[in-house]
């Protein structure tokens, strides 16, 4: 094999790993769970928190979490994002009062 081809399946090779760590790096933590699975992972959950609006980090996966299903907790989510009191609010959006939801 001469030189140039070496060089060529190399970078193919490097441009093959490359593309990997890319799809790795922006896949969905949320694809692996279907809506009726339990157990989802906190990584899942936080994209959930993010996806309704929460500016905040979301709670940690305690137990009651847990037995939660994924819909389950993406409905939750919506209803800590919607809440108008200052409790929900604080928790979901931060003490900033400023960057809460007008509605």
């Amino acid at each position: 094999m001469n030189k140039t081809l070496m060089y060529v399946i190399g970078a193919i090779i490097l441009l093959v790993i490359v593309i990997i760590i890319i799809i790795k790096m922006t896949k969905n933590p949320c694809d692996d769970f279907k809506n009726d699975q339990k157990d989802i992972s906190q990584e899942c959950y936080n994209k959930i928190w993010k996806d309704v609006g929460c500016l905040t980090q979301p709670p940690n996966m305690g137990d009651w979490h847990k037995k939660q299903t994924k819909q389950g907790l993406i409905e939750d989510s919506k209803l800590w994002a919607s809440m108008i009191d200052d409790i929900q609010r604080n928790v979901c959006y931060g003490t900033d009062k400023t960057k809460w939801p007008t509605k």
